[in-house]
């Protein structure tokens, strides 16, 4: 009885023992346990050699001591990380073009390419490398002074100096009160820009026969005091070319007038209602030409014409009839 209960006591112990330990372990496991090499570490972890204790792969880090596994510290974002296995240095990455520059080695990306500058600081020339003479060339060109804008004209080229400022397109040729000229980019030509719209624009001034003058659209607007259809403007004001077609200065009706309205009445010529219609019927027929030769003879009496036909009717030639 008692070899058992001592037994019993032995089996106790050892159990105790057991459970002390495996928890010991357990919880220096959680808390990073004591490593000399990744081997000493479990569950994926890796052996840190400024700390000698187990810590996960691309943890925090200050230098490469802080990371295991082969590991090492990327400064940029201050994690462990697997470096490349494309380059350990510069040299590994050169591939021996001059033209190419000095290619470098990011130990994390890999190589990266380089680049030779070649830039002699002069506008006017193109800059291009040589591999043969693993040197920079350069040659003038004016095509490196072009700013590519047509209003600003073209670019000259200085040896010394290197590109000049071109002269501007010129379009102040056509400037007056109503419009200035400027250089549009979009057409690559002289555009009017309108100006003073509405302002009296003082077209022939003086000249009895201009009833108004103002600036519209870039231009000066001139109304005539006249009709241009029916009426003549002299000095003395407008007088109605009613029975006169050719508006003769005297304002006498001739055979000429009454041939040309016998012509018109046959429609072989073309003459406004407010000219040849001088009976006022609305119509040009054989009676405004008998009127008209009455007229001539001294028997005839006050023309009376129609309103004018508008300019896209009956107008009056300006030609010449036949005989």
């Amino acid at each position: 009885m008692k070899d058992y209960t001592v037994h019993r006591f032995a089996l106790s112990l050892i159990g105790a023992i057991a459970f002390a330990v495996a928890f010991s372990t357990a919880q220096a496991w959680a808390c990073g346990c004591p490593c000399a090499t990744d081997a000493d570490c479990h569950d994926g972890e890796v052996c840190s050699l400024s700390s000698g204790t187990c810590v996960d792969p691309g943890g925090p880090c200050d230098e490469d001591a802080d990371c295991g596994g082969g590991q090492r510290c990327n400064l940029s974002t201050g994690l462990c990380q697997d470096p490349s296995d494309e380059c350990a240095c510069d040299e590994d990455c050169d591939d021996g073009l001059f033209c190419n520059g000095v290619e470098s080695c990011d130990i994390f990306a890999g190589c990266k390419a380089g680049a030779v500058a070649c830039d002699d600081g002069v506008a006017c020339t193109v800059d291009s490398c040589d591999e043969d003479a693993d040197s920079c060339a350069t040659a003038p060109s004016d095509a490196a002074c072009d700013d590519s804008a047509y209003c600003n004209g073209a670019e000259p080229r200085d040896a010394q100096a290197g590109c000049l400022a071109g002269s501007p397109v010129e379009c102040s040729a056509g400037d007056d009160l109503c419009g200035i000229g400027a250089c549009d980019e979009e057409t690559k030509g002289c555009v009017l820009v309108p100006q003073n719209e509405g302002i009296d624009c003082g077209a022939r001034e003086g000249d009895a026969c201009v009833l108004s003058s103002v600036c519209a659209a870039g231009s000066c607007l001139v109304t005539p005091l006249c009709d241009a259809q029916c009426e003549r403007c002299d000095p003395a004001g407008c007088a109605s070319l009613c029975g006169n077609p050719w508006g003769n200065a005297r304002d006498d009706v001739n055979s000429t007038d009454a041939l040309f309205s016998l012509r018109a009445a046959v429609e072989l010529e073309q003459c406004n209602l407010c000219i040849c219609d001088v009976d006022g019927d609305g119509e040009i027929t054989a009676t405004d030409t008998l009127m008209m030769l009455r007229q001539i003879v001294g028997l005839g009496d006050l023309f009376v014409c129609s309103p004018s036909a508008g300019p896209g009717e009956t107008t009056t030639t300006t030609t010449l009839p036949n005989f």
